[in-house]
C-alpha cells in the first residue's frame, strides 16, 4: 500500500506508488483536474494508484462494473480507508470534473455503503466539510450514504455564527438570511433535520427564484407539489429560458405553447426575443381573447391560436419548411423509395387499422419508437402520446390516448413485442416498454423479446459517445435525421404534418440503420474513424433534450 502525504489544506493524498503503473490519458487528465483544484502542481502524484486502471471513457461497457472492483479493494484496507473515501467524496463534488466521472464516484460510494457501511463513518467529517460543494441534485443521495443530519446542522450553526456573523436564535429567520446570502446549501443543512421548517424554506427559495432546489426539496420531503403553484410556473419559465438558451427558433416555442397563452406572454418579455416576435405574438393573443367560442366540433379540434408552423405546415422536415436548411438536406422518405405506406391509426376500425394488422401479422423485423409530451418539471410523468412501428415497406403511428384501453390494440402489441421470431429494432430501449405498459389500460404487462438497440451497438462497436439518431444517420447515410420536432408538444391534436413526418421517420430509419450496421460488422470501416469526442467536449456537452433536474435558467 502507498504511504500517505498531508498537504497544507489538511487533505491526505497518496505519494508516488512504489510499483510503476501504466496510466491512460483519461486517468492522467483526472489526476490533473484533482490536483489543480488542490493547488498541487506535481502531476506525477497519482490519486488512485492503488486501484490500477479504473477509468475509461463512458463508452466503455464495463464501466458500470468498476465500482465493484474498487469496493472489494477498499474492503481489504485498514490504515488509509478514511483518507481514500475522503478522496472519493472530493471527486464527487469537484465541479471541474465531467458529470459521468462524478456519477461514477457517487455510484462507488453507494456500493461502499452497502458493502462496508461502518468504514464510511470514519469519513463523516470530510463529508460535512465538502457538503457546500455538492451538486444540489445529489443532496439526497449523499445523505442516504452519510446520514449525519444533526452534525450538518451543528456545522451550519457554527459557520453562521462565527463566519457570517448571523444570529442563530430563530431558525426561520436564520434560514431566510442564509437564502438571501445565496447560502441555501447551509439553510438546507438546518431544514433537513426539522420537518417544521420545510414549507417556509421552500417558499423562501421560490421568492428568490431558486426553483430547482425548491422542487427537489418538495420531492425529497414528500410534499404535494400542487401546494406550490408558483413553483410549477417558475419551472415552466425555466424550460422556456432553456429553449432560448439552446437557440430553439421562436416558431418552435410559439407552437409548443400555443394553447397556453400565459407562457407565450412570458416568452415575449424575455430580452433575447426579437422585436418582430414581441410585436407579432401579443397582437395574436389580443385577437384570440376577442374571438367568440365556437361550439362546432371541427372548430374545437382546430387550434384557436395558429402558430407559424401551423400556417406553413407540410409533410417534410421542419428545418426545410422554415428555410433554415436547403431542400434535401435532411433524410426523407424519398431517400428510401416512393412505395412506403404510412398510416395514422387512432381507432380499431377502418382501413388504417386493417392495414396495420395485416402488415404486422408476421414481419421479419420491425423498428419502433415512442413520443411523449416533454417533461416540464420533475413532477410531470411522461404521458405516452405515440407509438411508431415500421417495417421496410410501411410505417404506422398509433395514437395512444385513443387506443390505450382497446383490447384489440393490446393483443396486437403483445403478439408483436413478445414474439421471439420477430426482431425488434430500437435506438435505445431504456424505459420505452415500461412507459408503454404504464400507458395501456387494463392490459397485462407486455414483454419485450428479441430486441436490439442500434444506438448502443454503434456506441460500443465504434467507441463513439455521439450516438444519437441524427449523428448515426449522418455517418451511415450521408444525411442527418431532422430532430427539430423531438421536443415538440406531442399532446396537441391534430398533429402537424411536419410532426407526423418526424415521427414516421424516427421509427422507419431504424430498420435501415440495423441493416447497414450488419453489412459493416466485419469491416474496418473508415466511416467511424475520428468520430469520438475529447474530454473537454464531453464535460461541456449540453444535451438537446430538456432535463428539469439538469439545468436552472432565469
Amino acid at each position: 500500500m502507498n504511504k500517505m502525504t498531508t498537504t497544507q489544506s489538511n487533505q491526505t493524498i497518496p505519494t508516488q506508488p512504489e510499483t510503476k503503473h501504466e496510466y491512460t490519458k483519461e486517468e492522467l487528465a483526472l489526476y490533473k483536474l484533482l490536483y489543480q483544484d488542490l493547488n498541487q502542481a506535481e502531476e506525477s502524484i497519482e490519486f488512485i494508484a492503488a486501484f490500477g486502471k479504473i477509468f475509461r471513457l463512458r463508452t466503455d461497457p464495463s464501466l458500470k462494473e468498476r465500482p465493484c472492483e474498487i469496493c472489494a479493494t477498499i474492503g481489504t484496507l485498514e490504515d488509509n480507508t478514511s483518507q481514500i473515501i475522503s478522496w472519493y467524496i472530493f471527486a464527487c463534488v469537484n465541479t471541474s470534473l465531467p458529470k459521468y466521472i462524478k456519477n461514477f464516484f457517487l455510484e462507488t460510494l453507494e456500493l461502499l455503503k452497502k458493502i462496508h457501511g461502518e468504514k464510511l463513518k470514519s469519513a463523516y467529517s470530510a463529508f460535512i466539510y465538502y457538503f457546500p460543494r455538492i451538486d444540489q441534485r445529489h443532496y439526497n443521495r449523499f445523505l442516504e450514504i452519510f446520514p449525519v443530519y444533526d452534525e450538518l446542522k451543528q456545522a451550519t450553526l457554527q459557520t453562521s455564527k462565527q463566519s457570517l456573523k448571523l444570529s442563530i436564535d430563530n431558525f426561520e429567520k436564520l434560514i431566510e438570511q442564509l437564502v438571501d446570502l445565496d447560502r441555501e446549501d447551509l439553510a438546507f443543512q438546518i431544514v433537513v433535520a426539522d420537518k417544521k421548517l420545510y414549507h417556509s424554506f421552500i417558499k423562501k427559495l421560490l421568492s428568490k427564484q431558486k426553483k430547482r432546489l425548491a422542487s427537489l426539496c418538495v420531492r425529497w420531503f414528500k410534499l404535494d407539489h400542487k401546494d406550490f403553484p408558483s413553483m410549477l410556473t417558475q419551472l415552466t419559465h425555466s424550460m422556456i429560458a432553456w429553449m432560448v438558451h439552446k437557440e430553439k427558433p421562436w416558431q418552435f416555442i410559439e407552437d409548443h405553447f400555443k394553447k397556453e397563452p400565459e407562457f407565450l406572454e412570458f416568452y415575449t418579455r424575455m430580452k433575447q426575443v426579437s422585436t418582430e416576435v414581441k410585436r407579432d405574438i401579443p397582437d395574436k393573443l389580443k385577437n384570440l381573447a376577442k374571438k367568440p367560442m365556437s361550439k362546432n366540433k371541427k372548430d374545437i379540434m382546430k387550434p384557436a391560436y395558429q402558430s407559424k408552423l401551423d400556417i406553413l405546415d407540410k409533410f417534410k422536415p421542419t428545418e426545410e419548411i422554415l428555410e433554415l436548411s436547403n431542400s434535401g438536406t435532411y433524410l426523407s422518405f424519398k431517400d428510401f423509395g416512393e412505395d412506403i405506406e404510412k398510416e395514422f391509426v387512432d381507432n380499431v376500425k377502418g382501413d388504417a387499422w386493417e392495414k396495420a394488422v395485416a402488415c404486422l401479422e408476421n414481419p421479419k423485423a420491425i423498428g419502433f419508437d415512442c413520443e411523449w409530451r416533454p417533461q416540464r418539471t420533475i413532477f410531470d410523468e411522461k404521458p405516452l402520446q405515440l407509438l411508431q412501428i415500421a417495417t421496410k415497406t410501411s410505417v404506422f403511428i398509433f395514437d395512444i390516448p385513443q387506443l390505450k384501453d382497446k383490447p384489440a390494440f393490446h393483443k396486437l402489441l403483445r403478439d408483436l413485442f413478445s414474439s421471439k421470431e420477430v426482431l425488434k429494432v430500437c435506438h435505445t430501449a431504456d424505459g420505452d416498454i415500461d412507459i408503454l405498459n404504464k400507458a395501456l389500460v387494463g392490459c397485462q404487462p407486455i414483454e419485450l423479446k428479441n430486441c436490439i438497440e442500434v444506438g448502443k451497438i454503434y456506441r460500443d462497436r465504434y467507441k463513439n459517445p455521439k450516438y444519437g439518431l441524427k449523428d448515426i444517420c449522418q455517418t451511415i447515410f450521408g444525411k442527418p435525421l431532422s430532430k427539430f420536432e423531438q421536443c415538440s408538444n406531442w399532446s396537441h391534436r391534430p398533429l402537424r404534418q411536419a410532426q407526423l413526418h418526424y415521427a414516421y421517420m424516427d421509427a422507419f430509419v431504424l430498420i435501415y440503420i440495423h441493416e447497414r450496421l450488419e453489412e459493416l460488422k466485419s469491416q474496418q470501416s473508415e466511416l467511424f474513424r475520428d468520430k469520438t469526442l475529447d474530454e473537454d467536449e464531453l464535460s461541456n456537452y449540453i444535451p438537446d433534450e430538456w432535463d428539469p433536474e439538469e439545468f436552472e435558467f432565469n
